[in-house]
């Protein structure tokens, strides 16, 4: 009983599983364009010290955001200096639980 519940699928499996998600027509384009490094302290916080960094995660090859008047739901990752990391949609409403306050 203990040894079913450490894992839920073998590695192949879960390999198989990936490789072929990544491979189906809906899946987004997983192409990074990074520019750079974020560097966190031994206590989590961005170095240098409050620096905020935000990422915007699209997908040009299925279209243009929703907040500039498109059909993709994109989305924004923040990291605050303090080194807490939320996700977001900017185009959700004000007052959403989705939206980037």
């Amino acid at each position: 009983m203990l040894k079913r519940a450490r894992g839920l699928i073998d590695k192949i499996t879960a390999y198989d599983y990936v490789f072929r998600a990544a491979r189906h027509p809906t899946a987004a384009d997983n192409r990074m364009q990074a520019r750079g490094t974020i560097t966190f302290d031994g206590l989590g916080a961005t170095v240098p010290a409050g620096a905020s960094y935000t990422i915007a995660i699209t997908n040009p090859a299925a279209g243009v955001c929703v907040s500039a008047l498109g059909p993709i739901r994109c989305r924004q990752i923040t990291v605050r200096a303090g080194g807490q990391i939320s996700a977001c949609d900017p185009a959700a409403p004000p007052g959403d639980s989705r939206a980037c306050n």
